[in-house]
């Protein structure tokens, strides 16, 4: 007698056959093939459940083996894999169809939901197998994974009902409307004309920023907008991010249609910023994926969490090694970071100016090779008393910024022939094949690049900039404009080392 499972190794994974022997000898109930101790605990789920339901173990010896025997497995949703193994070898009964089960069982039958339900079920369907037996709490969310049947069940009885002749409930994927409801919009963010220009510019060409200014200036307020000028995610992206919150254990029921806006606290772990523990799960940086990430108080953040995130940033990805294994998570998000001047921090004292020995140690967290990677540095500046008390309606402003940046990102689209390849993302073929300048701006780049120091990175970083800029305008050619407003958003000296 033999079932599938399933086990995870970031947000995917490998298939296990669970096959069960009964022999003679000492009543014991033994589970073999790397388990963890999650999956160890099952024998006395499975033996109470079993018990209470009215169908208790044998007094027998009890072998279950989990193949490939050379690979660690963990997950309590290896209990429904062996109960219904179990089952079909006590009744006598094989299942008339290849199935993967996973599911959590509770002492009195009862199957409990389960995370990492989607990545499973399209372990499933390219194992080409029939179906996939879920709990129902699990059951709309791997509906999504087409070319694959869901199945739900409640109790173990649903398993015996099956076994004796009948068929598993089936789960239907609900057709809905893929559309960004948002209850904000940066029509309510009162001044700040050059931040909104900047944070357009940063989601149309997906360019990391961050933002500097006094304290109550309106940072998290725009960063929470952001999300409102994204274009809708299309089902691939849909997926991605709904396997990864799956993984997590954040899907409540449905998937995730809307772009993830996360803002963790500035005393996050690197473990939990980055990902890893001892079974790798998903940090910070995967729950943004497609979306965007809000680093608030940006240098009260641990240099280690910091400099953690310089692979994601250039490679959209983040790897976690552990003894025998690789584990890689997709980590392509939009960094935005907010901080404020070394200057506001003494907000008590009139014209207090920060000494260089003051500044140093307060920038310090924040390293040249982590400045490169942030394409925009942009300064913040405190709104009068006078317009924030203005009287009249907020004019809506997210609806045509969208709408520019939709038209922006589908030129590129045209460029480079694949869906959600930007701007940043471009490698030096398609620099030097995209990004071509003027005599009168390559001698401009040149000055500015050699007054402000930059460095290589720096240097493309800057013309893929100007690219993004051109291409808000609808213009094919980079010009000497979008060039000067490309290096103001690169001269970080001007906004916090000023």
């Amino acid at each position: 007698m033999k079932v599938y499972a399933a086990s995870l190794m970031g947000i995917d994974g490998f298939l296990v056959e669970v096959e069960a022997d009964l022999s003679g000898g000492l009543p014991d109930f033994k589970i073999i093939g790397l388990a963890d101790t999650s999956i160890k605990e099952s024998s006395e789920r499975i033996r109470a459940a079993l018990k209470n339901i009215g169908h208790p173990l044998p007094a027998r010896r009890i072998t279950v083996s989990l193949s490939p025997a050379d690979l660690r497995k963990e997950g309590a949703w290896f209990d429904l894999p062996i109960i219904s193994v179990l089952l079909s070898r006590f009744l006598g009964k094989p299942f008339r169809e290849k199935l993967l089960f996973a599911g959590e069982v509770g002492l009195f039958g009862e199957i409990k939901p389960i995370r990492g339900a989607l990545p499973m079920a399209d372990i499933a369907r390219r194992a080409g197998l029939d179906g996939i037996v879920l709990p129902e709490a699990n059951a709309e969310e791997a509906a999504l994974i087409r070319g694959i049947s869901v199945y739900k069940v409640n109790r173990v009885q649903d398993i015996i009902l099956y076994l004796q002749g009948g068929d598993f409930e089936r789960a239907q994927e609900e057709e809905r409307e893929m559309v960004q409801d948002y209850q904000v919009d940066f029509g309510e963010v009162v001044g700040q004309r050059l931040a909104k220009r900047a944070m357009e510019i940063a989601v149309a060409g997906g360019h990391n920023m961050a933002m500097v200014g006094p304290p109550g200036a309106g940072k998290t307020m725009l960063s929470r907008r952001l999300p409102t000028i994204f274009p809708p995610m299309n089902r691939r992206e849909i997926e991605e991010v709904t396997k990864i919150y799956s993984v997590a254990g954040l899907v409540k029921k449905n998937y995730i249609t809307t772009r993830p806006f996360r803002a963790p606290h500035h005393n996050i772990s690197p473990v939990g910023l980055i990902g890893g523990g001892r079974y790798p799960r998903p940090g910070e940086i995967s729950l943004a994926h497609r979306g965007v990430l809000f680093m608030d108080e940006f240098t009260e953040f641990q240099k280690q969490a910091l400099e953690g995130l310089r692979q994601p940033l250039e490679e959209g990805r983040v790897t976690i090694t552990r003894a025998g294994y690789t584990v890689e998570f997709p980590a392509d998000f939009m960094l935005v970071a907010a901080m404020n001047r070394c200057e506001d921090r003494y907000g008590g004292i009139e014209n207090y100016e920060c000494s260089p020995a003051e500044r140093k140690k307060y920038y310090s967290k924040i390293s040249k090779p982590l400045v490169d990677r942030i394409d925009m540095w942009i300064e913040v500046p405190r709104v009068e008393i006078k317009d924030l008390l203005r009287k009249g309606n907020f004019p809506g402003e997210s609806a045509p910024m969208r709408e520019r940046v939709i038209r922006a990102r589908e030129i590129q689209r045209e460029r480079f022939g694949r869906e959600g390849m930007l701007n940043s993302r471009m490698g030096p073929k398609e620099i030097k094949k995209y990004c071509r300048i003027s005599p009168e701006g390559e001698e401009f780049l040149k000055s500015a690049g050699e007054m402000l120091g930059f460095s290589a990175r720096s240097l493309t970083r800057t013309l893929k900039l100007a690219r993004t800029i051109a291409d808000l305008e609808g213009k094919e050619e980079i010009s000497t404009s979008h060039l000067m407003e490309a290096v103001n958003y690169r001269r970080i000296e001007r906004v916090i080392w000023a």
